[in-house]
């Protein structure tokens, strides 16, 4: 089944055109829909699945209206704009709390772990001040001392929502968490 994506204006309006030539209009595609049921239930025809056959014709009619199957790319691209958010959360939430640091061994030993992580993800750089945000955030947190292992700079763990580069540094308690792989230093052992 085809989907019209909901936030875009058709250039045609919200139109449905009915079997019988009868033009169907109204504000919002849920509007046709509801209409449709309504002048089928009155005239007598057959319900058939309106909200499908509405869609359909709207995509017939201007495909770009229309979510295809991208294959997850779609997905995928959310996926890396949310990890960004979650990690801009995450310095938001680390700068107001007291932190200390752990030595720079352990830091290189984490960043060691973290490089080979299947939850390491590359973030999404986006415009200049996106990446000059990242990059203040980090100092502010880290000083001028500590620079983070350059192979994790802009990648982030998609399970807790970190930058890697920075939270290799800290000294914060283990958690239970069973979507961290076993080698993971964050992962608490019981």
């Amino acid at each position: 089944m085809q989907r019209v994506k909901v936030n875009v204006y058709p250039k045609s309006g919200y139109v449905f055109k009915e079997a019988d030539g009868t033009t169907i209009s109204g504000n919002t595609w849920s509007g046709v829909i509801s209409r449709v049921r309504l002048y089928r239930n009155r005239n007598n025809l057959p319900p058939g699945a309106p909200e499908n056959e509405v869609h359909a014709q709207a995509c017939q009619r201007n495909p770009s209206l229309c979510i295809h199957d991208d294959g997850g790319v779609t997905r995928r691209a959310t996926q890396e704009a949310s990890l960004k958010g979650q990690v801009l959360k995450w310095f938001a939430a680390l700068r107001k709390r007291p932190f200390t640091f752990v030595s720079p061994e352990l830091a290189k030993e984490r960043a060691a772990v973290c490089k080979r992580c299947p939850m390491n993800a590359g973030l999404p750089e986006g415009c200049a001040n996106c990446r000059k945000v990242l990059k203040e955030l980090r100092r502010s947190v880290l000083g001028v001392g500590r620079t983070g292992e350059d192979a994790l700079l802009h990648h982030g763990c998609t399970v807790l929502g970190f930058e890697q580069a920075t939270a290799v540094h800290l000294d914060d308690p283990t958690e239970v968490n069973n979507e961290l792989p076993e080698n993971c230093w964050k992962k608490r052992t019981l």
